[in-house]
């Protein structure tokens, strides 16, 4: 057995060499740092329309970290829209254990995150909008990602997000009613990988939660494919009670009227191919429209605008709601949002509502049934018994008589 002066010997040799491997660390830190620091710089002004700085970075050898503070970010294309980005904290570390298989995966940490982006004049939202489908039109993304080193995020979230959307292309508003304020956003990216194996057969999802303005709860989720050849992904928005007085500026500057109430907006998305499958559906409550000047025009307007919503409202007492929905489709390059639809189901339900208590609708003619040609006809088939024929409403079933007394029976609503 080993006496006890070799067995002090080799803790001394353990602690020696455990000593030699920290400062070897805290070396490699200290040596790093001020590299990384300068090839960070470096990265941010690569590009002339863009540059950026940050206040600290910080690494963490033994961890794989990866830790900027204050990073700001200036972005200026040509004859673009100037973006403004500040991060108070960014954070990435790779993990140990994927590492060892030889595969990098990270994790990243984004918080307080505030983007600005300033619209000056219609050519720079042109050019913004233009961009955005080049992007989602674009052929070859899968490769360009497939192109650089296996790489997979597992996790990317932003905490504390907020975008400021200034748009100043609208003469006769205020500047600050004329914005798009989304803040308290709380934003996970999961399963974004180069290669197909490195993804396990998961799709890449993104879900977020926040409000628009100060009054409208939004959550948004979306599923996407990173290699396909094209932009790929299904998304779903829900953005509910946003107050309309917080969109004066929009509306007033198109039509010079101004809209009280509260809409709650449902919106799918599908873009495959550059191609274009959706439907946006509104439901607007309490809805007032009044003149945003003293002008005849704008009052006239307002009152018919009023005589309308009353007209195509549900009536239920509290909420006087209208709804519809807007069908997208088309492509990324021509997209189209089809406004007459809508207007048909309006007026429908304008008929509905002022069918006799007691009657209700059949369902839409059956498939075959020959539509009417042209606008007119169609929108006299809404407002006719020929499409939509009133019929008294089904009497409610009477209950069984084994039924238990308290349970539902009958109707459908348990009435």
């Amino acid at each position: 057995m080993p006496n006890r002066k070799t067995r002090h010997r080799g803790r001394w040799i353990a602690g020696g060499i455990l000593l030699f491997l920290v400062l070897v660390l805290v070396a490699a830190r200290i040596a790093l740092t001020p590299i990384v620091a300068h090839e960070t710089r470096a990265q941010l002004n690569a590009q002339p329309d863009m540059h950026g700085d940050f206040d600290g970075l910080s690494l963490s050898v033994l961890g794989l970290g990866y830790h900027l503070e204050g990073l700001v970010l200036h972005m200026n294309p040509p004859g673009g829209t100037p973006i403004i980005a500040k991060v108070q904290s960014f954070e990435a570390h790779l993990r140990w254990r994927d590492l060892l298989r030889f595969h990098i995966v990270a994790e990243v940490r984004i918080d307080h995150l505030k983007a600005v982006v300033t619209i000056e004049t219609p050519d720079e939202l042109k050019v913004m909008l233009r961009k955005i489908q080049h992007f989602a039109s674009m052929r070859g993304l899968g490769g360009k990602l497939e192109a650089q080193p296996p790489f997979r995020a597992a996790r990317v979230e932003l905490r504390h997000f907020e975008l400021l959307i200034a748009d100043h292309t609208e003469e006769g508003v205020s500047r600050k009613s004329s914005e798009i304020w989304v803040h308290d956003m709380e934003v996970t990216l999961e399963n974004l990988a180069d290669r197909t194996k490195l993804l396990d057969g998961r799709p890449t999802t993104l879900a977020a939660k926040g409000v628009v303005q100060r009054s409208g709860d939004t959550t948004l989720f979306a599923t996407i494919d990173p290699l396909a050849d094209r932009l790929d992904l299904a998304a779903e928005l829900t953005v509910k009670h946003l107050d309309l007085h917080e969109l004066y500026g929009f509306i007033a500057a198109k039509s010079k009227l101004q809209a009280s109430g509260t809409v709650d907006s449902y919106v799918t998305l599908k873009v495959h191919d550059a191609q274009l499958e959706g439907s946006i559906k509104p439901v607007i409550e309490n809805l007032h429209i009044s003149a945003a000047e003293a002008n005849l025009g704008p009052e006239l307007e307002a009152w018919f605008a009023n005589a309308g919503v009353g007209l195509a409202s549900d009536r239920v007492p509290g909420r006087n709601g209208i709804a519809s929905v807007i069908p997208i489709s088309g492509s990324v390059d021509d997209p189209k949002v089809d406004l007459w639809p809508a207007f048909l189901v309006l007026l429908h339900n304008a008929y509905q509502a002022a069918l006799p208590k007691g009657f209700s609708h059949e369902s839409p003619a059956p498939p075959g049934t020959k539509p009417s040609q042209g606008k007119i006809g169609q929108a006299t088939d809404a407002l006719t018994k020929k499409q939509f024929p009133a019929v008294p409403a089904p009497a409610p079933a009477s209950a069984p008589a084994s039924a238990p007394a308290g349970s539902p029976a009958g109707s459908k609503d348990g009435k």
